[in-house]
């Protein structure tokens, strides 16, 4: 058990709205009757858990041991529980039945058989008997007097039930600083792919083939992200429907933890048609626009989806949700630079794809961007009626850290003080294919978090060499264009980079 003597860990400052604690609080408190959480009483219960197992915390938990909720929900109740103070962890541990205290650990004095005994009633009268011994095991500076059977039912118990509610709703992941982890902010959608031999003229019937897959820009980052190692999660929101059931398995498949999605009922997931013309002309993409399902800028201010964005090692930003999304998420990556431990920022790698112009919020918290990356159209429209070199000497001057521009198989890196690099090793004739900025954007992240440092020439490089590689090798696809299930892997990329090009293949 942890002997830290810290109210509510790192989650102190994090308030979570009143009714998600109440309607946890209702059942840990049904929980705790007879045997707690003993003998898998999760699968076995009357009570109704939803309230637990929908809780990011939980699903994170899952995610990480490849688990259901239900067989996560204990450990991730340890593991909160641990940030708790001394008496509040002491009374959710005998009376949930936790079992912070094992044998090896165990007090001097203390039978964990009857600190975690099978009646509610006897687990209390042990606990308030050996009320200082049990404290002083978990290094508790201040011991408040010990309280009857009878009086710890009522405030103490309250106050360590709501503790542990409150933290449960307002983190994500506890764990957090010990992995590299992303969060990726974005779309996920349907794409119905259409492949046609040019691209579609008025009036013109022509064939084509169309298929179905997962796609959106959000999706497509995370899966490459996945694929690269990286401990990847997506925040979006989906409808409550087949396809939105269809892309929460693929992304399970694809190891991204769907934890921070929310599924919104009654709603349909959107859907993307892609054209992709096989002449050598560019892919189109059309999205459905009236009633899309996106997330609202309240979603940000949840605890849980906070805490993924501001406590990870990175955070990847598409322009794909609503403005006032846009502007919290960098509102909330700015705040986080100028907070006391601003040591522990995270990365911010904003695509500007889809095109928007940018809206005043968002200029105001442009220093927060680290890169900033999208095509010579995408950064035109940042700022309409201006050409692309001076959008990109106008956001330096905000204070957006470097300013990429990407083009086919090859970016320009526009840095502070006028100084422009070209990066064009892999630079090739083919056309532009779904996927390929994505790719380069989550290369580029990749080097940032396991670098740990700005990135060089090198690392442009490499994230170009992800972008070729995806285009050389949907070329060689007649029935379609790889995305986001072409995706390379490190590897792959290596192997590209040391030009044994044949020893990519697709994933």
């Amino acid at each position: 058990m942890a002997t830290d003597n810290n109210p509510h860990g790192s989650g102190a400052a994090i308030v979570a709205p009143d009714n998600a604690v109440f309607a946890v609080v209702a059942v840990l408190k049904s929980l705790r009757t007879r045997a707690g959480l003993r003998s898998g009483r999760i699968q076995k219960t009357q009570v109704d858990t939803r309230s637990l197992l929908r809780l990011s915390v939980v699903r994170r938990y899952a995610h990480l041991g490849g688990t259901t909720s239900e067989g996560a929900l204990t450990e991730a109740l340890r593991h909160v529980a641990c940030k708790l103070d001394s008496t509040d962890r002491l009374i959710v541990d005998a009376e949930l039945c936790l079992g912070l205290f094992g044998d090896v650990d165990r007090p001097p004095g203390i039978d964990l058989a009857k600190l975690y005994g099978e009646k509610l009633m006897d687990r209390r009268r042990y606990l308030t008997l050996h009320w200082r011994r049990l404290h002083e095991a978990v290094g508790a500076t201040t011991i408040p007097a010990a309280p009857s059977v009878r009086t710890i039912r009522d405030a103490p118990e309250e106050k360590a039930f709501t503790a542990l509610a409150t933290l449960l709703t307002s983190e994500s992941d506890p764990e957090a600083a010990e992995r590299q982890t992303v969060t990726i902010i974005g779309d996920a959608v349907m794409d119905m792919a259409v492949e046609t031999d040019r691209f579609p003229e008025p009036g013109i019937d022509m064939w084509g083939d169309f298929r179905r897959r997962p796609g959106g820009k959000g999706l497509t980052r995370a899966v490459a992200l996945s694929r690269l190692g990286l401990d990847t999660r997506l925040l979006t929101a989906i409808g409550q429907d087949n396809e939105g059931v269809e892309i929460l398995e693929y992304l399970a498949e694809e190891g991204v933890d769907t934890s921070l999605i929310k599924v919104v009922p009654g709603a349909s997931t959107p859907v993307t048609v892609v054209i992709t013309p096989q002449d050598g002309e560019d892919y189109t993409n059309i999205a459905a626009k009236a009633g899309r399902t996106q997330l609202a800028s309240a979603d940000l201010e949840v605890a849980s989806n906070l805490q993924a964005i501001t406590d990870v090692t990175a955070v990847v930003l598409t322009f794909e949700q609503s403005v006032p999304v846009i502007e919290r998420a960098l509102e909330a990556v700015s705040a986080q630079n100028n907070a006391a431990d601003a040591a522990s920022s995270p990365w911010l790698i904003v695509n500007a794809t889809p095109k928007r112009p940018l809206t005043h919020a968002m200029s105001v918290n442009l220093s927060a961007i680290d890169y900033l990356v999208g095509s010579p159209e995408e950064l035109a429209a940042l700022r309409p009626d201006e050409p692309p070199e001076t959008v990109a000497a106008w956001l330096l001057k905000r204070g957006v850290g470097a300013v990429v521009v990407i083009e086919r198989s090859r970016c320009t890196i526009h840095h502070p003080g006028a100084r422009t690099v070209e990066v064009s090793r892999f630079d090739n004739p083919l056309p532009g294919v779904t996927g390929a900025a994505s790719a380069f954007s989550a290369a580029l992240t990749f080097r940032l978090v396991t670098h740990d440092r700005s990135a060089e020439t090198a690392d442009f490089e490499w994230a170009t060499a992800a972008m070729a590689d995806l285009i050389r090798r949907a070329a060689r696809v007649p029935s379609g264009r790889p995305a986001p299930d072409g995706m390379p892997s490190a590897d792959a990329i290596d192997a590209f980079v040391a030009g044994r090009a044949d020893a990519s293949t697709p994933q």
